[in-house]
């Protein structure tokens, strides 16, 4: 204004309009500035933007959960969208807690499921659930003592424990239901189950350690992490496998099991699958080498992407925001 820069508000707080027409005055001027349309308010004049800017030295994400908790009980009936990286982060934190709560019963639930129609046993359904999820627990709270938060990658690590963890209490089970054939008590049973397959098991545990080690030294810290606790898990299940479970099995009473035309066909299934295989090697050879091939050309066609958005489902709210954002704001992530 003649010559000089005006700095004035576009509202001014100790003076809000009264009437529709200073409204209306208000609402035309800002619509006809390019700073403030498609900037602050939608160019269909139907949303605008409450800004926040949280310092960095607080807890973000809380901040802002505690933003969008004041917001929800004071917005009546207006549409509100929260967006931003603190916002995003906060419902990343709920998300990886929700699937931490719905994911390892239903691990738990299948591997029950498997453990009874395999070996339709109260102990062997309980012996290595028990000792996978003891080490699950370890490693998990040894993550809390060191103060390392479940990020987006680690915490698939419990339902990855479980998985993996449990097939060492299945490989020490299963040579002790068989051992249970012959003559002993449970504490010679035990030691010479132990004995057959202690080393298959103890082999098959270090290798799977050592491959989640390899993720040590990436040059994300999260993955590093993942890898780290998983292995630690791993060993945890392992020696819990190797001295817990055979200690426990020790003090079981044996009961001879009865062998019945059902558990005969059962036993013949395996070798009926090898029958088939050594018939049809060549056939075999064949369609794993193609599959291998063809996996092989597909490895170059594989898309590197880390857009945040994306990993939220298409109809979350936090997806929903971002999507207004970019239509009516050019994206909620500043320069």
């Amino acid at each position: 204004s003649e010559g000089m820069l005006e700095v004035s508000r576009l509202i001014d707080k100790d003076n809000l309009p009264q009437t529709q027409e200073e409204l209306e005055s208000i609402r035309k001027y800002a619509l006809s500035k390019e700073l403030y349309r498609g900037r602050i308010v939608s160019k269909d004049s139907k949303k605008t933007l409450i800004i926040c800017r949280i310092t960095h030295d607080v807890n973000r994400a809380e901040v802002a959960r505690k933003v969008k908790s004041i917001t929800e009980s004071r917005c009546d009936n207006i549409k509100v969208y929260y967006s931003g990286i603190p916002v995003q982060i906060s419902d990343l934190q709920n998300a990886i807690l929700k699937d931490v709560i719905r994911l390892v019963p239903l691990v738990s639930i299948v591997i029950i499921f498997i453990l009874t129609v395999s070996f339709r046993s109260l102990r062997g359904v309980l012996l290595p659930l028990i000792g996978v999820l003891i080490s699950t627990i370890w490693a998990l709270g040894l993550m809390g003592w060191l103060k390392v938060p479940l990020s987006l990658i680690s915490n698939i690590m419990p339902v990855v424990l479980i998985a993996i963890g449990s097939a060492y209490g299945i490989h020490f089970v299963a040579k002790y239901e068989e051992d249970k054939m012959t003559d002993g008590n449970g504490m010679e049973i035990s030691a010479k189950a132990l004995s057959e397959v202690g080393l298959p098991i103890v082999l098959a545990g270090v290798t799977t350690l050592i491959g989640f080690l390899s993720f040590f030294g990436s040059y994300l810290t999260a993955i590093t992490e993942f890898g780290i606790y998983t292995a630690i898990g791993v060993g945890f299940a392992l020696i819990i496998s190797i001295t817990f479970l055979p200690a426990i099995a020790s003090f079981l009473k044996v009961k001879q099991p009865i062998v019945t035309k059902n558990n005969s066909k059962k036993s013949r299934i395996m070798p009926k699958i090898s029958e088939i295989v050594i018939n049809h090697k060549l056939i075999i050879l064949t369609i794993v080498v193609g599959i291998s091939v063809v996996s092989m050309l597909g490895l170059p066609l594989i898309h590197r992407s880390v857009d945040l958005l994306e990993y939220f489902p298409k109809r979350s709210d936090t997806r929903l925001s971002e999507e207004m954002m970019r239509k009516h704001f050019g994206g909620s992530l500043p320069i």
